[in-house]
């Protein structure tokens, strides 16, 4: 409701709040692709890692916002999978303002290597794209080769792979 007040859009507009949750940016961004309406969709996180890890490197503030709808359009979501999979690889302590992380290769192996390569393969079935056809293939990682690993294991070309 804050960002509709600020861009003075009509009052009118149905707004819709998610949050609470890593995924709260991407379940909007899920659920307005999904709709037939017009759908400004704004993003927000802010995640602290503990002093001397990795993750205070690579964590920080961001924000996004993408405006969903039809006609000229700059891109075009194909298909979307998801897979509720019980698997913890970092956590939050009550009353705690940064993370723990479960140990790096626990979540290189078991988590990641064996659950995105599940979650793509899915993907390029549901939409009828070879693996080679991928132009362009980005998985941000604090691991500096996995995207290299994850598309020669889903027989995605190397060159295919952007920073």
């Amino acid at each position: 409701m804050i960002a509709a007040q600020a861009l003075l859009l009509p009052p009118e507009l149905r707004t819709a709040d998610q949050g609470r949750s890593q995924r709260a940016g991407t379940s909007a961004l899920i659920d307005a692709l999904a709709s037939d309406a017009e759908t400004l969709v704004v993003a927000a996180d802010t995640r602290h890692g503990r002093p001397g890890t990795v993750q205070e490197l690579a964590y920080g503030d961001a924000a996004a916002s993408l405006a969903v709808g039809s006609g000229e359009v700059v891109a075009k979501c194909l298909g979307s999978v998801s897979f509720a999979e019980d698997f913890v690889d970092h956590f939050r302590a009550a009353g705690e303002d940064s993370e723990l992380h479960w140990e790096e290769r626990w979540v290189r192996d078991e988590g990641i290597g064996k659950l995105v390569p599940r979650a793509v393969k899915a993907l390029l079935q549901q939409t009828g794209i070879d693996a080679p056809a991928i132009s362009h293939f980005i998985f941000p990682s604090s691991f500096a080769s996995l995207a290299v690993q994850l598309a020669a294991k889903l027989g995605i070309e190397k060159t295919a792979v952007r920073d």
